[in-house]
């Protein structure tokens, strides 16, 4: 899934740990690290807090094949 390789790399290219981004949106670090492999699809709110905690918008972290016009 390529949303959760777009929030490993923005989160990497930020120096945050997976714990970091986990404390941020106040989700446990099992949780980023299913998001981070793809093995997760999140809720609206959590892709929110998610870009919000990245300094992001939503849309930086789906591929462009996927976005809604």
């Amino acid at each position: 899934m390529e949303f959760g390789a777009n929030v490993r790399r923005r989160r990497k290219a930020l120096g945050m740990t997976q714990s970091e981004l986990a404390a941020r949106i106040d989700r446990s670090i099992h949780l980023v690290g299913r998001l981070d492999r793809g093995k997760k699809w999140p809720a609206l709110k959590t892709v929110i807090e998610v870009a919000i905690a990245l300094q992001t918008d939503v849309r930086s972290l789906f591929p462009e094949s996927q976005t809604v016009a």
